[in-house]
């Protein structure tokens, strides 16, 4: 075994992690890549700033990727506020800008602080059968015929039964 203990780690955390430990986790490297790139500005930024921009933009894409918009309607201003921080990575990187950094710092810490409180709530996946037709993970919604939230903070509040589905 060649792995370092730190990645060895790392990599037991991530296969054992549940769906909303797994969006926490990178939410907190989005995060802790900000603001290295904020820590190391400078003029002109240093390839290692740059890096942890592009790295940082690669996971808010991801986070982006990973929400369906046709599952919940609010999801779609979720997407808007992964949309302005990718934009806002953009930006600082163009105009040289480290306030815009320290800006997306902030939405990024709000995130977090939502997706730690989900985590509390709900620290272990939420058992979901598969739907045979679709080939997705569908969570059924609770038997009160309140909102069911899902991994990604989806909510069936319906009642409809069909509960909140996510990608497998």
């Amino acid at each position: 075994m060649n792995e370092r203990p730190h990645e060895a780690y790392l990599d037991a955390q991530v296969r054992t992690a549940s769906p909303q430990k797994l969006r926490l986790m990178l939410i907190e490297g989005a995060l802790r890549l900000a603001q290295q790139a904020y820590d190391g500005w400078s003029e002109p930024p240093k390839a290692e700033t740059i890096e942890a921009l592009s790295r940082c933009r690669q996971i808010i894409l991801e986070l982006h990727g990973s929400i369906r918009t046709d599952v919940w309607e609010p999801a779609k201003q979720v997407v808007a506020i992964y949309q302005y921080l990718y934009e806002s990575l953009c930006h600082a990187q163009l105009d040289r800008n480290p306030v815009v950094i320290s800006d997306a710092i902030k939405v990024l810490e709000a995130e977090r602080e939502t997706w730690v409180q989900v985590c509390q709530a709900h620290p272990t996946p939420i058992a979901a059968p598969r739907s045979a037709a679709s080939g997705e993970i569908v969570a059924p919604s609770d038997a009160t015929g309140g909102a069911t939230y899902g991994v990604n903070g989806s909510a069936d509040s319906a009642g409809t039964g069909d509960g909140v589905s996510l990608e497998a």
